[in-house]
């Protein structure tokens, strides 16, 4: 193990590495108060244990203060944000080895840069696309579905993760996914059943929205108003309700659509 950094170590560069690791993670899915606890306990790692440090879902702000006198304030804004939960555990485990004193903070910085511009591999882009599918189809048979609508719907969570994730690289807002994505998967239900005159509609579409559902961001709604920070709370419960209004706009749109030319459910 490596001596701690020492006290007088370059100010911006601790402020560098405390805002970068909670920048990511927020953008990777952290809750604000983890975003804050892992800024706060790097500043405190280089002498800045009077810091001041205020996380919400779309920026951080942070003030390094030591023995009273502030040295420097940065604001960041987050702009895109993810799930990512293996850089989540990574920028977990560089912030603890920076606050054991394992690792420099230039190294730490050095880390958290690399992190942040790594890109997802072809593989595990693969995998991902897999097990949507995988998921939709096994959740259409815990609704009742039959096999058939297991099928369609493992190809409802291939459509609706590949377009998740092309949108996610071009950084359309989370809305606009929820209602394309939901309105795919209910024009592959519709079209699946009339073309094979087999099927239930409803199970399909119930089973393929599973990749669209805010889980995530309900949770981490829940824990930010448990431990206190109401602003974060009530923006990310305003994000589920419009991710929520999206997924039913889209389903409810091409259902109008198809009920209107005549068809029938």
């Amino acid at each position: 193990m490596t001596d701690k950094p020492e006290m007088d170590i370059n100010a911006d560069i601790i402020l560098e590495v405390a805002k970068l690791a909670g920048c990511m993670i927020l953008e990777y899915g952290g809750e604000t108060y983890r975003a804050e606890e892992t800024a706060f306990r790097i500043c405190c790692a280089g002498g800045f244990c009077d810091s001041d440090i205020i996380a919400i879902p779309t920026g951080i702000f942070i003030t390094m203060t030591r023995e009273g006198q502030t040295v420097h304030t940065q604001v960041k804004r987050i702009r895109n944000r993810t799930t990512d939960l293996k850089k989540l555990d990574d920028v977990n485990s560089i912030s603890r080895a920076v606050s054991r004193g394992e690792i420099a903070f230039d190294e730490a910085l050095n880390e958290l840069k690399a992190l942040s511009k790594s890109e997802e591999s072809k593989y595990a882009a693969l995998l991902a696309i897999i097990y949507a599918g995988l998921a939709t189809g096994l959740f259409a048979l815990v609704f009742g579905g039959s096999l058939f609508d297991a099928v369609i719907a493992f190809l409802c969570g291939i459509a609706v993760q590949t377009i998740t994730a092309s949108f996610g690289k071009i950084n359309i807002f989370p809305f606009a996914t929820a209602i394309i994505g939901s309105a795919v998967i209910a024009i592959i239900a519709i079209t699946a059943c009339r073309i094979f005159h087999m099927g239930n509609i409803d199970t399909i579409i119930i089973g393929g929205i599973i990749p669209l559902l805010p889980g995530l961001a309900i949770t981490n709604a829940i824990r930010d108003t448990i431990m206190g920070d109401l602003l974060s709370g009530a923006s990310r419960l305003a994000e589920v309700l419009l991710t929520s209004v999206g997924i039913a706009g889209g389903v409810g749109l091409v259902i109008s659509v198809y009920l209107s030319l005549g068809g029938v459910l």
